[in-house]
């Protein structure tokens, strides 16, 4: 049975309703997920912070954690994410033992013989981004607190002063060289028999 001209103009008239309801719905959803894009992307500051989270996670030390070879690859991979290949780097007692990521990486590996347990914090972080041509890079001054267990001994803790380079590429960063400041303050030692010396790694 044909519509009657009212009702094909009332029917119309609903359809287009629809339709700009359907086209002010469409808007609004895509502007609120471009506002939670927008909202809830990293910071270039929070990127940073994010990499030296993950370094202080990488090179933790703790009871039953892998060891030798295993913690060796382990690092390798992890120290690729979060460092330049063209690192250096300056620590006061390891200026003789170069400054590449595999050295680092066997450094690191190391603590895990040296020590029970090992735990960097990295802590009251100054942030300063250079835009430099047309990439950023930036600066960050931490200050790095080591508490260090030895088998059968007391925990000992250093707080050093550390100063990182990053240069960022396709929105990732990674430390391009740091420098390790000369020990805050004195560790509280223990009793030891003149001569035990214990190594250090920081």
């Amino acid at each position: 049975m044909p519509l009657l001209p009212i009702q094909a103009t009332v029917l119309r008239a609903r359809v287009a309703a629809v339709k700009s309801s359907l086209a002010i719905a469409g808007a609004v959803l895509g502007a609120v997920t471009i506002l939670y894009a927008v909202m809830s992307a990293e910071t270039d500051e929070e990127k940073l912070q994010g990499v030296l989270n993950r370094l202080e996670a990488a090179v933790q030390v703790a009871p039953g954690g892998s060891t030798g070879p295993m913690r060796l690859a382990r690092l390798n991979q992890e120290f690729e994410e979060i460092f330049d290949a063209s690192l250096t780097y300056k620590i006061p007692e390891l200026l003789s033992r170069g400054s590449t990521r595999g050295t680092l990486a066997k450094l690191a590996t190391h603590a895990a013989n040296a020590y029970a347990s090992m735990d960097i914090d990295l802590s009251d972080s100054e942030i300063v981004l250079m835009p430099t041509g047309t990439f950023l890079s930036a600066t960050v001054s931490t200050r790095a607190g080591v508490t260090v267990t030895r088998h059968g001994r007391r925990p000992q803790r250093t707080v050093r002063r550390v100063t990182w380079s990053f240069d960022e590429s396709d929105g990732d960063w990674k430390i391009t060289r740091f420098r390790v400041f000369p020990l805050e303050t004195n560790r509280a030692k223990e009793e030891e028999p003149e001569g035990d010396t214990e190594p250090e790694f920081e």
